[in-house]
């Protein structure tokens, strides 16, 4: 799942977000920056671990981290990020991260958001 982790690392380190709070919004923060970059099947190792209703945390700082790295996107990325997070239990952080860079969106994107909280 990390490009520099082996299996087991990357195992331990998704099984110690139970445990820690902090450590489990840092982490997810952390890959919220490098989600896209990530193939399919991680992707979705990290979804399923964002819909855990036990790791909100980690859901909260994978949203967040998401939002942070939104304006720098593809449009169709943002699209995926923005299901993602209307689907998810990432929602709240996602919101956080892209009020963190709303003003560095085209206008036509502001507009788009806006239009999502009506």
């Amino acid at each position: 799942m990390f490009p520099y982790l082996s299996e087991t690392l990357a195992d331990q380190a998704l099984k110690q977000i139970r445990n820690d709070s902090g450590y489990a919004r840092a982490l997810g923060f952390a890959i919220g920056h490098v989600y896209t970059s990530m193939s399919d099947e991680q992707r979705s190792i990290i979804m399923q671990q964002a819909d855990d209703n036990n790791k909100t945390e980690f859901a909260y700082g994978l949203g967040d981290g998401l939002g942070h790295s939104f304006p720098s996107l593809r449009s169709e990325l943002q699209e995926e990020i923005l299901k993602l997070g209307l689907q998810k239990n990432s929602g709240k952080g996602l919101g956080f991260g892209l009020g963190y860079g709303f003003n560095h969106l085209d206008e036509i994107v502001q507009d788009e958001l806006i239009l999502l909280i009506d």
